[in-house]
């Protein structure tokens, strides 16, 4: 999975690499089920780790318009102060 981030000189978004997920990060996450996850395939991991891509680019445009336009807020108000 990918997260996509758009330039002002680009037409079509840049996708960038979310990485993968391993059994130990599954096992961090929740150790109570430290038995159920070693019993989970590799398409299984890789399925949890697309789902967990999923929500993490939504997750980012979400935080980054949220981050912008705080950012831009700010700056219009120490404009008007000036």
């Amino acid at each position: 999975m990918s997260i996509e981030i758009q330039s002002e000189h680009e037409s079509e978004p840049r996708a960038h690499s979310i990485g993968w997920i391993s059994k130990e990060d599954l096992i961090d996450c929740n150790p109570d089920r430290e038995e159920d996850i070693l019993l989970l395939d590799d398409m299984e991991v890789a399925h949890l780790a697309c789902k967990v891509g999923e929500l993490l680019q939504e997750s980012y445009w979400t935080i980054l318009g949220e981050v912008l336009e705080q950012y831009l807020q700010r700056k219009n108000s120490d404009k008007k102060i000036e």
